[in-house]
C-alpha cells in the first residue's frame, strides 16, 4: 500500500509508579508537554467510575501542539487507591488534517497494564486514512452538538457511556483541522474542568430540560452519522481552513451552507457572513461567495452583479480590502443583458459607493453595445459616457436619446466627420439654443448641407431658420457645393434670399444654370427672380451678362404669369412703382427706362429680349411720347417725371 494511506499515530502509557506517570511512550515528548500529559491522564476530580468504565480526554499540548487523545481506567489493583491507566494516542497535524473519520482512534485503545509485557505499547502504531469506525445515534448527536456550539449542558443520564463518546468522537470528526486542534472535552463529568473545555455536564436534572432545535444541528448530525463524505464536509473543510478555532463559527458555517443550496443566492446571506467574520477571517467563504475564486473549486453559488454591487455599497470597506481590483474585474466579464439593471443599481448607490463608481464604470463601458444603450431601463449617465468614450456607439438610435447640452458637447470632440453629421443632423431636429448655435461657426459648411434637407422636408425648427437668416453670408461660400437645383432654392429661402452689398451673384447665378435641369418649375422661378433681384440691388449695368442670361427666361415667365406666388411678391419688392393699370412686364421695362434717363447704355441687355418695338422705344426711353413729354418738361420743370 501507499505510505500515504496511512498515518502514524505516536502512543503513550501513563499509570502508577512512585506516583502518576509517564511509563512507556513512541515519542519523545518536553517536559511541559509531558507534565500536561500526566496532569490530564490522571484521574479527573469527581469523575465517578467502577472497573469496567473508562472516559476519553481530548486536549491540544501546549509546546508540540501535537493532539493527545486519552483513554483511562481505574487500576484497583496498584497499591495506592485512586490509581489509573491512561492510555495516549499523540496526533500530529498531518492526522488532524488528513484523518477523515476520528472514531476509528476509538478501537485503537487498549487497558494497559501490560505496557511492560507488551512492547507494542512502545513504539507508533498505523491507521489507514480511509478507515471508519462505529456510528453514533443521531438523537446522541444531537445533543452533542448543541451542547459544544449553543451552550446547552449535556445530560450525562440520556445515553449510555459507548454512545456518548462515539458521539463525541463523530462531532469532533467533523470539524475541520484547525478547529479539532482546539476541541477539548472530557466524555464524563468532572468536578474541575479542562481550559477551553468544549461541553459541560449537567449536574442535575432541569425542571423543564431545553430543546434545541437548530436546523443547523439537524444537518450536522445527518452529516456527522454519515458512512460517506458529505457535501457539508467538504463545505465545513474548504471554508473553515481560514476561520480562527471558535466554535461559534461552526453554526455559522453550517447556516451558511444550508443557506447557499439554491441556484440563486440570497445578498443578505453574504451579508451575514461578512458581520460574522471580521477581515482576515473566512476569506476563502467570502471570495467565493464574491465569485472572486475558480468555479470549479468554489462550493456556494456566487452572487449576482447587481446584488454585489448593494453589498459593496452596504459593507464596502469590509467587502474590499485588497480585492477591490478583483472585484472591480468581475464587472468585466458580465453579459451586456445584464448591463441596464447593473448600471441602474450602481446608480442607485453612487453616493455609497463613491470613487468606485468611475471604476465600475471604466469596466462596464467596454461591454457596451447599441441595444443595451437604448434598452429602456438604461441610466443615462451611462449612456451618456458610453458614447463620448466609444465613438462606435454613436448611432441614430442612440444619439437621439442624449440631451441637448451633451449632443452639443458630443459635436465638439473629434468623433469623425460621419459621427460629427449625425450628431449635428440631430441637433439640427431640435429647436436652436445659444450652445448649439455657436456650432454653427464650428460646422458651418455640415450644418448648412444637412440644414437645408431639413428645411426643404419642412423638418427645420423655426428657431434654426432664424439662427441662418442672423448671419446669412457665411453660409454663401458653400452654395457651390449643393448638387440640385431644388435644393439651391431651399438654401435661398433657409438664408432669406439675402440680399447685400457683397452678394455673390456670379456664384449665384452660376449655380443656377449648373442645377437647372434639376430644379423643377417653381424652384427656377423662384431662383431667377432671387438672381435677378441681386442685380437690381448690385447695379443692371454691373451685372450685364447675369442680365443677358436670365433676362428671357424671366420675361417669358411674367408673360405668362407661370411665376410662383412667393417669385412674384419678390420681384414686386424690386421693381418700381406702378400704378393699378400697370402689369410686371410694364413694370421691368420701366425698371430699364430708369437706367436710360440716367444715361446708363443697357441696349446690349435689352437685345437678348424679345421685345416689340414699342416696349424696345419705351424700355430705352426712346418711344414718341417721350418727346412731348421731354418739351413739356422743359416749359414747366416741375412736373415731376415717371
Amino acid at each position: 500500500m501507499k505510505s500515504d494511506e496511512f498515518n502514524r499515530v505516536d502512543q503513550a502509557v501513563f499509570g502508577y509508579s512512585n506516583g502518576h506517570r509517564e511509563l512507556a511512550s513512541s515519542i519523545s515528548l518536553s517536559p511541559v508537554d509531558t507534565y500536561e500529559l500526566a496532569a490530564a491522564s490522571d484521574l479527573a476530580p469527581g469523575v465517578q467510575l467502577d472497573s469496567h468504565q473508562s472516559y476519553l480526554t481530548g486536549l491540544t499540548l501546549p509546546e508540540s501542539k501535537k493532539y493527545a487523545l486519552i483513554r483511562t481506567w481505574l487500576a484497583p489493583e496498584m497499591p495506592r487507591p485512586g490509581c489509573v491507566w491512561s492510555h495516549v494516542l499523540i496526533l500530529d497535524r498531518q492526522v488532524l488534517s488528513t484523518q477523515a473519520d476520528l472514531t476509528v482512534l476509538n478501537r485503537m485503545f487498549r487497558r494497559p497494564a501490560e505496557y511492560q509485557q507488551d512492547a507494542s505499547l512502545s513504539i507508533s502504531v498505523s491507521v489507514s486514512r480511509r478507515a471508519k469506525g462505529l456510528s453514533a445515534r443521531e438523537a446522541v448527536i444531537e445533543q452533542v452538538l448543541a451542547a459544544c456550539y449553543s451552550a446547552v449542558r449535556l445530560n450525562p443520564d440520556a445515553s449510555s457511556d459507548h454512545e456518548r463518546e462515539n458521539a463525541i468522537l463523530a462531532v469532533w470528526s467533523q470539524q475541520w483541522p484547525r478547529l479539532r486542534t482546539t476541541f477539548v472535552f472530557r466524555s464524563m463529568f468532572s468536578s474541575t474542568d479542562l481550559k477551553g473545555q468544549a461541553f459541560l455536564f449537567q449536574t442535575s436534572t432541569p425542571k423543564s430540560p431545553r430543546l434545541v432545535e437548530n436546523r443547523w444541528i439537524e444537518a450536522a448530525a445527518i452529516d456527522a452519522t454519515s458512512e460517506s463524505i458529505t457535501p457539508l464536509r467538504r463545505f465545513l473543510w474548504r471554508y473553515g481552513k481560514d476561520i480562527d478555532a471558535n466554535r461559534r463559527s461552526f453554526p455559522v458555517l453550517v447556516t451558511t451552507y444550508l443557506d447557499t443550496r439554491g441556484a440563486n443566492l440570497d445578498p443578505e446571506v453574504v451579508a451575514n457572513v461578512f458581520e460574522q467574520f471580521q477581515a482576515g477571517q473566512a476569506d476563502t467563504l467570502k471570495r467565493d461567495l464574491l465569485g472572486l475564486s475558480q468555479s470549479k473549486l468554489s462550493l456556494v453559488p456566487a452572487l449576482t452583479t447587481v446584488d454585489l454591487i448593494t453589498l459593496i455599497a452596504n459593507l464596502k470597506s469590509e467587502v474590499l480590502g485588497s480585492t477591490e481590483d478583483e472585484i472591480v474585474g468581475l464587472f468585466t466579464a458580465i453579459r451586456p443583458m445584464e448591463l441596464p439593471e447593473t448600471v441602474r443599481e450602481i446608480n442607485l448607490f453612487r453616493e455609497k459607493l463613491g470613487p468606485l463608481v468611475e471604476k465600475f464604470q471604466n469596466a462596464l463601458i467596454p461591454l457596451a453595445t447599441e441595444e443595451c444603450l437604448v434598452h429602456p431601463d438604461i441610466s443615462h449617465w451611462f449612456l451618456s459616457e458610453s458614447l463620448f468614450r466609444r465613438e462606435e456607439l454613436i448611432t441614430e438610435r442612440t444619439a437621439s436619446l442624449l440631451f441637448q447640452d451633451e449632443l452639443v458637447g458630443l459635436a465638439r470632440t473629434d468623433i469623425g466627420p460621419d459621427k460629427t453629421k449625425l450628431v449635428l443632423g440631430l441637433l439640427l431636429q431640435r429647436d436652436c439654443s445659444r450652445e448649439a448655435e455657436q456650432l454653427l461657426d464650428l460646422h458651418a459648411g455640415t450644418m448648412f448641407d444637412h440644414s437645408v434637407k431639413l428645411h426643404q422636408a419642412a423638418n427645420l425648427p423655426k428657431s434654426w431658420v432664424d439662427a441662418f437668416r442672423r448671419n446669412p453670408l457665411r453660409f454663401i461660400p458653400f452654395i457651390e457645393d449643393l448638387e440640385t437645383g431644388d435644393i439651391l432654392a431651399c438654401a435661398a429661402d433657409l438664408l432669406g434670399y439675402p440680399i447685400g452689398t457683397d452678394a455673390d451673384v456670379v456664384l449665384w447665378h452660376s449655380q443656377l444654370r449648373a442645377t437647372w435641369s434639376t430644379a423643377n418649375a417653381t424652384s427656377q422661378g423662384i431662383l431667377v427672380v432671387y438672381i435677378f433681384a441681386l442685380c437690381v440691388r448690385a447695379g443692371l449695368a454691373d451685372n450685364r451678362r447675369v442680365l443677358r442670361d436670365l433676362l428671357p427666361e424671366l420675361r417669358k415667365r411674367i408673360l405668362k404669369n407661370s411665376l410662383p406666388s412667393s417669385a412674384k411678391n419678390m420681384l414686386d419688392r424690386w421693381l418700381p412703382e406702378h400704378r393699378d393699370s400697370w402689369d410686371l412686364n410694364r413694370r421691368l421695362l420701366k425698371l430699364f427706362r430708369r437706367d436710360f434717363k440716367r444715361g446708363i447704355d443697357l441696349t446690349d441687355i435689352l437685345d437678348v429680349v424679345d421685345l416689340t418695338d414699342e416696349e424696345y422705344a419705351y424700355a430705352t426711353n426712346q418711344d414718341p411720347d417721350n418727346l412731348v413729354r421731354s418739351v413739356f418738361r422743359a416749359m414747366m420743370p416741375w412736373i415731376p417725371w415717371d
